[in-house]
């Protein structure tokens, strides 16, 4: 239930709540040099919307890229999955994640793996909720685990003025 309850007031989060969420799980998974490719506006976006980020990090005596492609509003399609697969290709990166507020579609399900020998993993809205959780991102603990409203209500503060910022430097 708790899964759930995340998921819808993520669902319903705006664009900038959302990547932050995604900005911060991906801290807590160990990717610490994570930096937002390019555009920062939905408007910038196509109708898909999304958002890419690239982690580069060091793993013992290898520098490792990883594209963090990272979609709301919708299930994933085979052309989400194929347009990861490219920006892997031409940044020469290690490995690709796709992170979805939604479900696959099927045809994307059926379409898993074949970008081999490329690495590339999907996080679906339903795994996303519960990596949040098990990492203790927008739910807290009195007295059982539950939604985090306040947590998200800044985050809403902070991606507001984030807005304002970005139309000010304009």
């Amino acid at each position: 239930m708790l899964e759930k309850d995340l998921l819808s007031v993520i669902r319903v989060s705006s664009f900038h709540v959302q990547m932050l969420l995604v900005r911060q799980l991906l801290d807590r998974l160990g990717y610490k040099h994570i930096q937002f490719m390019g555009r920062r506006e939905r408007k910038e976006k196509t109708y898909l919307g999304g958002h890419e980020f690239t982690a580069d990090d060091r793993l013992g005596l290898f520098n490792v890229q990883t594209v963090v492609k990272f979609v709301t509003g919708q299930d994933i399609r085979v052309r989400m999955l194929d347009e990861l697969a490219g920006v892997v290709r031409r940044t020469g990166s290690d490995y690709g994640i796709l992170i979805a507020t939604h479900g696959l579609t099927r045809s994307a399900e059926l379409h898993l793996g074949s970008h081999e020998p490329l690495r590339i993993r999907v996080v679906t809205g339903a795994e996303f909720a519960r990596l949040l959780i098990q990492h203790k991102i927008g739910v807290r603990d009195v007295p059982t685990l539950q939604v985090d409203e306040p947590f998200f209500r800044h985050l809403d503060r902070m991606s507001r003025q984030v807005s304002r910022f970005i139309e000010a430097v304009k």
